[in-house]
């Protein structure tokens, strides 16, 4: 068995009927047709026909590219801005639930990282080294 070793070409065009309801897409065919029928005056109907359907296939080729650029575009341009809320309101969550003044165990509020840090460091060694309830060891 003998099998070619050819490229394949490009595929098989087809077209994207929906286009027919897009009033710009419409114009712009009405345009490439009569331009078809001036430039090619005189031209054998046949070979005018196929002039025309290629005029057409061209422009609907790029009306199409552009089209979808555009949307997109437009989708990427909503998903950043959804980005955009949410994560602003996840950041108004944050700093919601952050404690900036702390209460010390012996009461006194505080806002030095060092007091807290020293707190923090001395509340985990008293529950990692002691076996009583966690609810004694919390102040109230």
């Amino acid at each position: 068995m003998c099998i070619d070793n050819k490229p394949r070409g490009p595929g098989m065009w087809k077209f994207n009927c929906s286009l027919l309801h897009d009033r710009d897409y419409a114009l712009k065919v009405k345009q490439a047709i009569q331009e078809t029928l001036i430039i090619d005056e005189g031209v054998y109907v046949g070979l005018l026909w196929e002039a025309i359907k290629l005029q057409i296939r061209t422009d609907t080729i790029s009306y199409s590219a552009l089209k979808n650029r555009s949307k997109n575009n437009t989708l990427l341009e909503y998903v950043e801005k959804s980005s955009k809320i949410i994560l602003n309101h996840v950041k108004c969550n944050f700093s919601n639930k952050t404690i900036k003044r702390p209460r010390l165990s012996n009461g006194i509020i505080t806002i030095e990282e060092k007091k807290i840090l020293k707190e923090l460091h001395s509340f985990y060694s008293i529950v990692y080294t002691t076996t009583h309830n966690i609810v004694q060891i919390l102040p109230n």
